[in-house]
């Protein structure tokens, strides 16, 4: 269900869905046997790494979100 939810706009044969369910598992088996064969200290390191990089995007996002909110007794037109 949670493939035909992306698909069903491309196309709704069976088939496709089909194809389209044993090629993402297989890419997912292929990169579990991959991750497998990695020294886990190395591995565990890049991805705190990139968790370090994706922590320190998103604080910057959230402060340019927070920096750009209107004041909750400021009233904003409505244009419609």
């Amino acid at each position: 269900d949670f493939v035909r939810s992306w698909y069903s706009d491309f196309s709704y044969d069976p088939q496709f869905l089909k194809e389209t369910k044993y090629y993402l598992q297989e890419s997912f088996n292929s990169l579990v046997m991959h991750v497998a064969q990695q020294d886990p200290h190395i591995l565990l390191t890049h991805i705190i790494k990139l968790y370090h990089v994706h922590f320190a995007m998103y604080q910057k996002a959230n402060n340019t979100f927070e920096s750009h909110k209107v004041h909750p007794k400021i009233k904003i037109p409505d244009d419609s």
